[in-house]
């Protein structure tokens, strides 16, 4: 146990690289990997929209929805998720939260480091994107 009192030793459990199996990981995973370093890749559909009811609320839209059109793969891994957001609450909860109750994590997910059209380098969970052009495919 960490010295946080949490099931995992965060430092040693954050990330694994992407190529290792799933079923080896200290914890269940969500998703297989969809991308591979290379890949060109935009956020998905619902992002994209998302703008129109930012802009149906009276809100601006997010740069980072906007600006950023298209990356490129840089890294790919297994990220640790030890937290969860309430939609109806706008809040993040993790379990060393005092009121965090009963949440199925962690678990591992693939994540990305992506390079935007912008000059931005981001991590993003794939959940949020979508792919664009394969690497292998990106030179023919």
């Amino acid at each position: 146990m960490s010295h946080d009192n949490m099931p995992y030793r965060y430092e040693e459990d954050q990330q694994y690289p992407i190529d290792h199996p799933s079923e080896e990981l200290p914890y269940e995973s969500r998703g297989e990997p969809m991308f591979k370093i290379g890949d060109l890749v935009r956020w998905n559909r619902a992002i994209r929209d998302r703008h129109q009811i930012d802009e149906e609320n009276g809100s601006p839209p997010s740069p980072w929805r906007v600006g950023k059109r298209h990356a490129i793969v840089k890294d790919a891994f297994w990220a640790l998720i030890d937290w969860q957001y309430s939609a109806e609450e706008g809040m993040y909860y993790s379990p060393r939260d005092a009121d965090f109750g009963e949440m199925e994590i962690p678990y591992y997910v693939p994540e990305y480091v992506l390079y935007w059209n912008d000059g931005d380098t981001s991590h993003t969970n794939q959940n949020c994107l979508e792919l664009v052009s394969e690497a292998s495919n990106a030179t023919e």
